[in-house]
């Protein structure tokens, strides 16, 4: 069964005042890539503050979150409450821009190799 899920992202504390909520994202039990968690109006945050991220599962069977060493120097791993300093879960902020593909960027230096030989 599908899971769906959102984020809040909170300031002060892990029960603190919530600052902002994510999108609901639906994820199928067989994804195994990272999920994107939308935030539709932009969040200011200041550096060395702490915020915490709230993964709410909203409906669905149980799931587990993976944690992992991302090596992030202020992160701490929260699980039923309990903090880990060991473990924290991987994030990104801003706008993300794709590359293009390999193939886009063969086709562009072709493209401009025949154009600079046609000019001569």
């Amino acid at each position: 069964m599908n899971g769906v899920f959102y984020v809040t992202l909170r300031s002060g504390s892990i029960s603190g005042a919530i600052l902002g909520t994510s999108s609901l994202l639906t994820i199928s039990p067989s994804a195994s890539a990272p999920s994107n968690f939308i935030f539709s109006d932009a969040i200011h945050v200041n550096p060395g503050t702490m915020y915490y991220f709230n993964l709410v599962i909203q409906g669905g069977n149980r799931w587990a979150t993976p944690w992992d060493r991302y090596n992030y120097a202020s992160g701490v791993g929260y699980g039923n409450g309990v903090a880990n300093a060991n473990f924290d879960m991987w994030f990104r902020e801003g706008i993300i821009v794709p590359e293009p593909g390999v193939m886009v960027l063969l086709g562009l230096g072709l493209l401009g190799y025949v154009v600079r030989r046609t000019k001569r």
